[in-house]
């Protein structure tokens, strides 16, 4: 598994280089993808999931516009009813998805 996976703000169609059947078309399900993918590999790998994901506050609105994001308070949620989420002062780049580092790029 790599150190880090990455989900790129300006261009999260990704799949279309690999599969344009498969390609997604709203642009939220591709960051949810990203984080179901990095939960199914930790499954495969047999390694204990948190179902937890820490968010730095600059990336809260991303979130806010997700379908599948539910707010419980300002800095607590849920992620299509499957991860909790707790958004944290901490700046950086990456969001901590059931403890593994998704890299976020291109995010203003």
């Amino acid at each position: 598994m790599a150190n880090y996976f990455m989900w790129d703000y300006l261009y999260p169609d990704y799949k279309f280089l690999y599969d344009p059947i498969d390609m997604q078309k709203d642009w939220n399900q591709t960051l949810v993808t990203a984080i179901n993918n990095i939960d199914n590999h930790l499954s495969l790998a047999k390694m204990p999931s948190t179902k937890h994901i820490i968010i730095p506050q600059k990336f809260k609105p991303i979130f806010d516009s997700l379908v599948f994001y539910s707010k419980i308070t300002d800095n607590l949620g849920r992620l299509s009813n499957r991860f909790s989420v707790e958004f944290t002062e901490i700046d950086s780049d990456y969001i901590n998805v059931c403890g593994v580092p998704l890299k976020i790029e291109n995010f203003n």
